[in-house]
């Protein structure tokens, strides 16, 4: 389903890239993964580039998207 691919995704970038926090959320009709927690959007572009490298299958499926953060320490 879906959300096991959501969730299989999730897992990839969690163990690829251990420094995004990654957020799995229902928007209906879809599940969407967002990794990250960027202050800039050269920030989140940087990011973007270096995911769609690590994973070329889903590239076309990646974006930047602006939405609210959580602040880190």
């Amino acid at each position: 389903t879906a959300k096991n691919e959501a969730a299989n995704r999730a897992a990839i970038v969690d163990s690829q890239f251990p420094e995004y926090a990654t957020y799995i959320k229902y928007d209906a009709p879809y599940w969407r993964l967002k990794a990250g927690d960027f202050r800039s959007y050269e920030d989140a572009s940087a990011a973007l580039s270096r995911l769609k490298a690590a994973m070329p299958a889903y590239a076309r499926e990646m974006r930047v998207v602006r939405d609210r953060i959580n602040l880190r320490d």
